[in-house]
C-alpha cells in the first residue's frame, strides 16, 4: 500500500516433524510423525530505506496440530496463534531477498498432547523473482 508505512502479509503455512519422546494421553510417543498447517494475518512494518532494510512483523492466525501416536491413537486439532519477529530485505542484482525469523506461540488446552502452549521459531529466507 504506496504511502502507508506498513504492509499487509498473508500467510499460509505447512510443517512435518516427528515427534521424539513426547507424552501423549498418558503414555509416551516416541517417532511419530506430526504436522501443523497455518493461516496468519501478519502487519510488517519497515525501519528504515536504503539497500539493506529492517522489519518487525506481528500477526494473528490459527494453526492444526495432527499428531499420529504410533497406528492406533492420533490427535487433531485447531487453535488460535499469534506471532511476532524481525527480518531483513536486500537487493542481489535483479532479485530481492530477505531474511526473517520468529517466534509462533499456539494457544492449546492441556490434553491429548499435554502442552499447555506449543511454540516454533521458524527461520525464512527466501527470493523475490
Amino acid at each position: 500500500l504506496a504511502g502507508i508505512p506498513f504492509q499487509l502479509r498473508p500467510e499460509v503455512s505447512l510443517t512435518r516433524f516427528n515427534l521424539k519422546e513426547a507424552v501423549a494421553g498418558g503414555s509416551t510417543v516416541t517417532d511419530g510423525p506430526s504436522q501443523l498447517l497455518g493461516a496468519f494475518g501478519n502487519v510488517e512494518v519497515g525501519l528504515g530505506g536504503g539497500p539493506v532494510r529492517v522489519y518487525v512483523l506481528a500477526g494473528l492466525g490459527a494453526l492444526s496440530l495432527t499428531t499420529d501416536a504410533g497406528g492406533a491413537s492420533s490427535a487433531s486439532s485447531t487453535k488460535f496463534a499469534i506471532n511476532g519477529g524481525a527480518g531483513l530485505r536486500f537487493r542481489l542484482g535483479p532479485l530481492h531477498g530477505f531474511v526473517e525469523g520468529r517466534l509462533n506461540n499456539v494457544f492449546t488446552d492441556q490434553g491429548a498432547l499435554d502442552f499447555k502452549t506449543v511454540k516454533t521459531i521458524p527461520l525464512t529466507f527466501g527470493l523475490v523473482f
